[in-house]
């Protein structure tokens, strides 16, 4: 193990600073994937009688399962946390 890096005791789980900064990481990428659908939501509308809505488009499901399930993961890791404390 190397000296330099920060680690924590999580239960059994070693957490080092390379693991938190990749936490924070995948939080803002989240972040910058719910701003996108929320901006194209606005824009184009959830669903449309014309078949030009969002949820439509297959790359704009695309985003919005990675949204979802981003979310999903999100809340289920501070749930975790929560439990375990």
């Amino acid at each position: 193990m190397r000296s330099n890096a920060a680690v924590v005791n999580r239960g059994m789980y070693r957490l080092t600073a390379k693991h938190v900064a990749l936490g924070w990481l995948e939080l803002a990428l989240t972040l910058v994937f719910v701003a996108e659908a929320v901006m194209k939501i606005a824009a184009f509308h959830f669903w449309r009688a014309d078949g030009n809505g969002y949820i439509q488009d297959p790359w704009s499901r695309l985003d919005f399962a990675i949204v979802v399930l981003g979310i999903i993961e999100f809340i289920d890791r501070k749930s975790t946390r929560l439990n375990s404390s």
